[in-house]
């Protein structure tokens, strides 16, 4: 079992304490200093500040390497140490000199003892020393290699980590214990018997801990509404630090990738470097275990605290030219999902909610000692890195890195010491399994987002932690499908919301002006192409690298917005003036603006504001690229007044676009009845005053019959004669009497001498003239 207490490694170190002051002659050096100096992290150490802030006054002392890394029964050990004399004075004859402790650590706060001992501390007996061949002057440094043969090691046949140190006198022949030390490195020599033959040799079982590293491959913050500033960012990024960090891990098994899928698709679109680097990270990918992050890494407590999901980006952003064809390659399918790596090393539970809701419910966070999800019980064994975390919308698997072996891989300097460091804890820390492979520790080591390594160190380190026997690196995608420990932990914060990350108002707006962009683009037959640069767009301000500059991360806010207005607002509605309806039904016209490069087809809604215009159809028009159609809406008037009412635009599934201003109708819908009455009124009083005067005047004397119009004086017919034909009277009928004087002829008109008239008098024996008999 892995169950050993600090009290155990504390009293065990008193005693050989006491032992050292009653033998101090004999034992000096062999057992370790009396400190009751807690741990400190890595990377943070008292020691370490001391050094670094009274490293332009001091002499300074820095490990560059032990070999071997891990010596066996037999082998010679070599510390190379390079010295700096940062003081005004001249060292005149300087000594370094090798001490090594041969009492082995048991616990992880045995390691962080000795690495954090005051410089006056005991460093152990020495085994070898080194003068430098000059003395020292302001400023001069001196690389010190010093050897100690494999026979004065003098260690056991137990494996795991022992204390060395280096220390830096002035003077020939100069000792640690007696004269004055300028400087002192302490680290650690990895003895490893198991397996070597003879007497050295040991028989162990080695049980080693299971370690993931994870590596961030995130880009700078991307001003994706600029695109020449995008493209130079990605092209310094792609042939700096990115390319340093593909360089150092890609060869590395064990070593996990975490990308940026937007960075890597971004980069593939670009020339030169940049997209040679997309494709490295394309091909390697293949063979490395690889996670995706949000699009344009989305801060996920930010996202969150605002009460929103975490948006995985759409394939128009994650899409990558991977090989040399012209075929993208979706990078959410290629690569393993499901994961958060929020900003801040351990995050409150509204974050890790909103992962669980998001779908990406293994959260990689970073423990802390008394923090969250530390163990309540504190104990020397080391806890695994996977537990589960309880939300409100299910359970999280927590991922908690290792604080101190995340620091000290982080180290861009220094990088040697930090080496031996961590291999010693981690060979603390399979000891801790006490041969039980069951019993195996789970780590996790995670690397910063601006980890900026040199290439060869960092691979160098890397492979060191492969090499290591007490160490299997894992991928990431193992330690996730572990069983969550059994360790009572402190639990995360409720809600506590960074001051870094983008306010909640912000991110509403971001994340609501690319709900409206992809309802928008409904109304073309070429989505993408509206959506796509607005998804970038409101994006990229979430992006986590944008926390250490806020007032660019609010510019970019701003241009999101603005281009995502200007998406929205290329459908308009032309302004009109009053419009008059006269009639009980009729057609409000409207007229449609289209100002994008392609067509696009809505519906026109008309809203009116008063009972008196009812609307009868929401119509629907397709609008040309970069022209305008006026459609007719159909409405009833009911009444008289005036009337306010305003278009709105919708999409085909009803969704709103704009809505254009009010304006004003007239409403007189009795108009049309009561003009057509009054026409029709008029037209008939017309008809009746002429029937009226018609009768009222009588037959007019200057009418002719058809007999006495010129027109009718046709030869042979009867009215050119006067013979009219007269129908018998029916036998019995009484002949009419004289007619009366109403009914009399009018009298002839008088005779004109002047006129000559062609016809012969008339000889209608009716007449006087012609009638015969006696006078």
């Amino acid at each position: 079992m892995r169950h050993r207490t600090a009290a155990r490694g504390r009293t065990a170190l008193a005693a050989r304490t006491t032992l050292a002051a009653l033998a101090a002659v004999l034992l000096a050096g062999v057992l370790l200093p009396s400190t009751s100096t807690a741990a400190t992290p890595l990377g943070g150490s008292a020691a370490s500040a001391r050094v670094a802030a009274a490293a332009k006054a001091t002499v300074t002392a820095t490990l560059v390497s032990v070999s071997p890394q891990l010596a066996r029964p037999g082998d010679d050990v070599t510390v190379v140490v390079e010295v700096r004399n940062g003081t005004k004075k001249t060292i005149d004859e300087p000594r370094a000199s090798l001490s090594l402790n041969r009492y082995r650590p048991s616990t992880r706060a045995d390691v962080d003892t000795w690495a954090d001992a005051d410089p006056d501390s005991d460093v152990g007996p020495v085994l070898a020393a080194k003068d430098a061949p000059d003395a020292l002057a302001p400023g001069a440094t001196w690389t010190a290699t010093i050897t100690a043969d494999a026979a004065s090691l003098g260690l056991t046949a137990v494996w795991g980590p022992r204390p060395l140190a280096v220390t830096v006198t002035d003077g020939a022949g100069s000792s640690p214990t007696t004269s004055p030390r300028l400087a002192v490195v302490r680290s650690f020599l990895l003895w490893y018997p198991v397996g070597a033959d003879g007497a050295g040799g040991s028989s162990e079982t080695v049980t080693p801990v299971n370690l993931s590293v994870a590596v961030p491959l995130t880009g700078p913050a991307l001003e994706a509404s600029d695109a020449t500033a995008t493209a130079t960012a990605i092209e310094a990024a792609t042939t700096g630090r990115l390319a340093d960090v593909v360089d150092a891990t890609s060869d590395v098994d064990g070593v996990t990738w975490v990308a940026d899928p937007a960075l890597v698709a971004a980069a593939s679109n670009a020339t030169g470097a940049a997209a040679s680097w997309a494709r490295q990270v394309c091909a390697l990918a293949k063979a490395h275990d690889t996670y995706l992050l949000p699009a344009f890494d989305a801060d996920a407590g930010a996202l969150a605290h605002a009460g929103h999901d975490i948006p995985r980006g759409s394939a128009a952003v994650t899409s990558a030219r991977c090989g040399t064809s012209e075929t993208a390659t979706d990078l959410r399918h290629a690569w393993n999902d499901g994961l958060t790596w929020p900003a801040t090393g351990t995050p409150d539970k509204v974050t890790f909610a909103a992962a669980v809701r998001s779908g990406r419910g293994l959260v990689v966070t970073r423990g802390s000692q008394d923090g969250p999800l530390s163990p309540v019980t504190p104990a020397s064994d080391t806890p695994d890195a996977v537990t589960s975390v309880q939300t409100e919308s299910g359970d999280a698997t927590a991922l908690v890195a290792d604080d101190q072996l995340s620091s000290l891989l982080a180290r861009t300097h220094d990088t040697a010491a930090a080496l031996q460091l961590v291999l010693a804890q981690t060979a603390v820390i399979a000891r801790q399994a006490d041969a039980d492979p069951a019993d195996a520790a789970q780590l996790l080591a995670t690397l910063p987002r601006t980890w900026n390594p040199d290439p060869g160190t960092a691979n160098a380190e890397l492979d060191a932690l492969h090499d290591a026997p007490w160490i299997a690196l894992q991928p990431l995608s193992t330690l996730a499908r572990a069983q969550p420990d059994h360790v009572v932990r402190r639990a995360p914060a409720a809600a506590s919301a960074s001051r870094k990350e983008l306010d909640p108002e912000a991110v509403d707006a971001l994340l609501g002006a690319r709900t409206s962009v992809g309802r928008f683009a409904t109304v073309v037959e070429d989505p993408k192409a509206l959506t796509a640069p607005v998804e970038a767009d409101t994006l990229a301000p979430l992006a986590v690298a944008y926390r250490s500059d806020a007032a660019a991360r609010d510019e970019a806010v701003r241009a999101a917005l603005d281009a995502s207005h200007a998406v929205t607002a290329s459908l308009s509605v032309v302004g009109g003036s009053t419009l008059n309806i006269i009639s009980a039904q009729g057609d409000v016209p409207v007229t449609v603006r289209n100002a994008l490069d392609q067509p696009a087809r809505v519906m026109v809604e008309l809203h009116s504001t008063d009972p008196k215009l009812s609307v009868l159809k929401t119509p629907e028009v397709t609008v040309g690229a970069h022209d305008s159609a006026t459609v007719g809406v159909p409405v009833r008037a009911i009444g008289n007044g005036n009337v306010s009412a305003y278009v709105e635009l919708l999409t085909p599934g009803g969704h709103s676009i704009t809505t254009a201003p009010a304006f004003d109708v007239r409403v007189r819908a009795s108009w049309e009845t009561v003009a057509t009455t009054v026409i029709v009124v008029l037209l008939g009083l017309g008809l009746v005053a002429g029937i009226w005067r018609t009768v009222r005047r009588g037959r007019s004397s200057a009418r002719v019959t058809r007999a006495q119009a010129p027109e009718a004086e046709v030869a042979g017919t009867p009215e050119a004669t006067g013979q009219v034909p007269v129908a018998p009277a029916p036998p019995g009928t009484v002949p009419p009497g004289p007619p009366s004087p109403r009914d009399a002829a009018p009298p002839a008109p008088a005779h004109d001498p002047a006129r000559h008239d062609t016809e012969d008098p008339s000889s209608d024996p009716a007449t006087h003239a012609g009638r015969s008999g006696p006078a």
